[in-house]
């Protein structure tokens, strides 16, 4: 009876500690680009700019092609990197949770573009043009700067 309870309490440990996930997947893509993106807080018609998924960017969140997102990865999924990854406004992160679109097609299928920050509050110019941000703000360059690197990248998709 004694070795019937322990084996229950174990089952019942690993059940709490690694709860049921449903329908989340698991799987990795070598060679993948990770790029970054600054915004303006506010576009040109004056609201809030908010992601494809609907929210307003934020310290770990990130993009991927719109294609990528309808398909295998979709809003909500996490992609995680194997370096951490410090953005313009100092936060450290290697996961990333996949809220907005717009990664260019020239980069690999499962690339992703992690959010770097605003570059300034209200849209350059009043225009939505590189979303709203002045070719020379310092993290629009910085955006820039950092490139495209090629990394292997993990995705947990729910």
């Amino acid at each position: 009876m004694k070795k019937k309870m322990s084996i229950l309490f174990i089952v019942c440990l690993i059940f709490s500690l690694a709860p049921l996930t449903g329908n989340a997947a698991y799987f990795e893509k070598a060679s993948e680009n990770v790029s970054a993106y600054s915004a303006s807080h506010y576009k040109a018609n004056g609201s809030i700019r908010k992601t494809a998924h609907g929210v307003t960017p934020y310290n770990g969140s990130a993009a991927m092609k719109a294609t990528t997102v309808s398909g295998s990865v979709p809003f909500g999924s996490q992609a995680i990197t194997p370096q951490y990854i410090t953005n313009y406004n100092g936060s450290s992160k290697n996961t990333f949770y996949i809220e907005d679109t717009g990664v260019s097609s020239l980069l690999s299928d499962y690339a992703i573009d992690v959010w770097w920050g605003w570059c300034r509050e209200y849209a350059y110019n009043n225009s939505d043009l590189n979303l709203g941000c002045s070719k020379t703000e310092p993290a629009y360059v910085s955006a820039k700067n950092w490139g495209d690197p090629l990394m292997r990248l993990k995705f947990f998709t729910n």
